[in-house]
């Protein structure tokens, strides 16, 4: 055998560390966006969005977006298990474990979107009635 079993979860942990890192280290290094240039006085929004519901749905969308790779990689990880298990119960009781987890994990992620998009919707909506009744307010 190449590598002893109990080091296969450090080498999975290794690679997705690295495929985090590797990539963000390029985005932290572009220049450019809000910077300011001294003299003008004043706070610069360096965040470039509107309002924190923007920046949480953004927020929401990156996370998304890096959990995804990660979460197909254990779906795969417990599919193996399932295959290699061969029948043993413990196996088989430690692939079902896995798989169960990584589908939680999955629909929270999903779950969070969703539920931050509703919750953008409904706040939008009542600021539209809040301004819509106080302009009738001053009609009457």
């Amino acid at each position: 055998m190449i590598m002893d079993k109990k080091y296969i979860p450090l080498v999975i942990l290794f690679f997705l560390v690295a495929l985090i890192v590797i990539p963000t280290s390029f985005v932290f290094a572009q220049s450019g966006g809000n910077v300011p240039t001294g003299g003008g006085g004043g706070l610069v929004n360096p965040l470039q969005y509107g309002s924190i519901s923007d920046f949480i749905a953004a927020l929401l969308r990156i996370v998304a977006t890096i959990a995804f790779p990660i979460i197909v990689l254990f779906m795969i990880y417990a599919g193996f298990l399932f295959v290699s298990a061969r029948g043993n119960p413990d196996k088989l009781t430690e692939a079902k474990r896995i798989f169960l987890w990584t589908l939680i994990g999955a629909l929270i992620i999903l779950g969070a979107e969703a539920i931050s998009i509703a919750i953008q919707r409904t706040v939008k909506d009542i600021q539209g009635n809040v301004i819509t009744s106080s302009i009738l307010a001053e009609r009457d």
